[in-house]
């Protein structure tokens, strides 16, 4: 049975451009609203709202988020397509992750399984593999620099903080994949 969890990251680190038509308070307040409808739902594990709301998130957070955040909410429609079945949709989105986050390990556990689904257990195999390197290298980069041995204070080291967190949680992931 392949392990079902979810890491989303969220952040609004904006480097705001306004839309014609609307205040940047209004923009703000408007993709703050619909981020954090995204998180509900995604705690909810309603999976077809998350894809409504990914979608949503998006649109409205366009002009005020980073291309990060725009890829993190694309990657929470990943485990909402494999838990609505939706398995070769989600394997070309986990593909495509990857080739938008060739260093982002999640994109990797989330192949894996799709595969694993599939009835392709060597394939599933020859990802994970790529997946766990990625997780150790992460989690080893931030246990080894000086970051890990203080709180954060800027929104990079914030990242990096949530980086290493994910990492952490991933491998626990994979090592949860049957294989």
């Amino acid at each position: 049975m392949i392990y079902r969890t979810l890491v989303v990251m969220s952040f609004s680190a904006c480097a705001f451009v306004p839309q014609s038509g609307y205040s940047q308070d209004t923009q703000r307040r408007n993709c703050s609203e619909a981020i954090e409808e995204h998180g509900t739902v995604i705690s909810m594990r309603d999976w077809e709202a998350v894809l409504r709301t990914s979608e949503k998130a998006n649109r409205l957070c366009k002009f005020s988020d980073t291309e990060a955040d725009r890829q993190e909410r694309a990657n929470s429609r990943l485990p909402a397509l494999y838990n609505l079945g939706r398995i070769d949709e989600a394997l070309k989105e986990a593909n495509q992750c990857i080739v938008n986050n060739s260093a982002l390990p999640v994109c990797y556990y989330w192949k894996a399984a799709m595969l694993l689904e599939l009835g392709r257990p060597k394939e599933a195999q020859a990802v994970k593999s790529q997946g766990l390197r990625l997780c150790e290298i992460q989690i080893k980069r931030y246990e080894e620099s000086e970051l890990a041995s203080r709180e954060p204070s800027t929104p990079e080291e914030y990242r990096s903080q949530t980086t290493y967190e994910v990492a952490k949680v991933v491998l626990e992931n994979f090592q949860r994949l049957d294989l």
